[in-house]
């Protein structure tokens, strides 16, 4: 391990490593993400191993010895093999930084400016990149099973999803379970410090299940699917603008499953949220977004969404 021309410290080759070799195999304790969030500052130390679970070291002390020091590059040597252990994707000459592309093993909300100065650099590395297609046949056989087994399922999705138009309908009171358990996504994004999983989780199961026990006139619960299986669902509320008092819709929580994102669904229910507000009479839609869910607010701006007022917070 030495300085690196990528990024701080390295970890480097010191002698030449066959094709496929195990070369390291991260260490650390399996928590879920309400703990990981919990967790000291560790600086990036974690890897995500299965849907809402997560490889790390839990104290400062034990960070050196969970890190392996593979930096990230856009022409990475090295591949994942399972969840933790890292080999080598090709044949590696004794001295060579060894690299893998964070594209393997992430599946997050964050982004990055990229230095790795190869040929291949993207300039900017997001953890949506895993989903990116030539990097799928670039990498195959080299994600971590957790982003593997994501693609399969997305792929076999995709097909029927596409054959089978997406509808959007009123939710049921049979929608219950499913609409709660897909609400448990919803902190799945780089949440402020100040805020936990478990509070924002169980903030919108509140506003739910209410809904569910007493639908409110003045609100709608649509459910999106295609050949029956559900796939999100978005809460839609009238409310009147501050300024001039004048009624506007409001989408409060839109939700889709891990299964179905990319595939169109947030912008069909958004869709139909809009239409729930024309026929209200209403001729402005709102809605709320945290500043660090970046997915949520680039597919809000596509949609043509503007931002408008900012709220600032302090700890007093």
């Amino acid at each position: 391990m030495r300085e690196s021309l990528i990024h701080g410290r390295g970890l480097f080759s010191v002698g030449p490593i066959a094709r496929d070799e195990i070369v390291a195999v991260k260490g650390g304790a399996i928590v879920d993400r309400e703990e990981l969030v919990a967790l000291p500052d560790l600086r990036a130390a974690e890897i995500q191993v299965a849907e809402g679970l997560y490889i790390t070291p839990t104290e400062p002390g034990d960070r050196e010895g969970s890190m392996i020091f593979s930096n990230h590059s856009c022409d990475p040597n090295l591949g994942v093999l399972g969840q933790i252990v890292f080999v080598a994707m090709r044949d590696i000459a004794s001295g060579e930084e060894l690299t893998h592309d964070w594209a393997m093993t992430d599946d997050d909300e964050g982004a990055i400016d990229c230095r790795c100065g190869s040929a291949r650099c993207r300039g900017r590395v997001t953890g949506q990149d895993w989903r990116r297609p030539e990097l799928q046949e670039r990498y195959r056989g080299y994600f971590s099973s957790y982003l593997a087994r994501k693609m399969r399922t997305s792929a076999a999705r995709a097909p029927q999803a596409r054959a089978a138009a997406v509808a959007v309908r009123p939710a049921r009171r049979d929608d219950r379970a499913f609409v709660l358990e897909t609400a448990r996504r919803l902190a799945s994004f780089d949440l402020p410090a100040w805020r936990t999983p478990s509070e924002i989780v169980s903030g919108e199961v509140r506003t739910l299940d209410a809904f569910f026990r007493n639908p409110p006139p003045e609100a709608s619960l649509l459910v999106a699917e295609a050949d029956s299986a559900p796939l999100g669902f978005v809460f839609v509320e009238t409310g009147r603008d501050y300024f001039h008092m004048r009624e506007h819709a409001h989408i409060g929580i839109l939700a889709v499953t891990g299964e179905a994102e990319g595939l169109g669904v947030g912008a069909a229910l958004i869709r139909a949220a809009e239409e729930w507000g024309r026929k209200k009479g209403v001729t402005r839609i709102t809605l709320n977004v945290f500043d660090g869910n970046r997915r949520a607010r680039s597919l809000y701006e596509r949609l043509g969404y503007f931002p408008e007022t900012l709220r600032y917070t302090k700890g007093i």
